[in-house]
């Protein structure tokens, strides 16, 4: 997911999964959060929103007739037959 832009990090967890330690689990969630949050404190909310809407709008799946596209930077990066799976 990270490759293909869907998400922006991964957040790593505790030995053995987060379940088997909350309170490590919620420090290193902390630890990331907070300056991520500090930083887009610093970007207009105007111009936060243009950002998303342009990274959300050039990801996702569009069909048209047996062919699924794949888009990322505004190209097409994966196309698939539908009706061969």
């Amino acid at each position: 997911m990270l490759e293909f832009g869907l998400v922006d990090g991964v957040i790593p967890e505790p030995l053995g999964g987060a379940h088997w330690d909350y309170d490590e689990a919620a420090k290193i969630l902390k630890d990331f959060l907070i300056p991520v949050i500090k930083e887009l404190k610093q970007i207009p909310a105007d111009k936060r929103a243009e950002v998303r809407i342009e990274k959300f709008g050039k990801m996702g799946f569009w069909g048209r007739g047996n062919r699924s596209l794949i888009l990322k930077d505004g190209r097409i990066i994966y196309v698939e037959f539908l009706d061969k799976l």
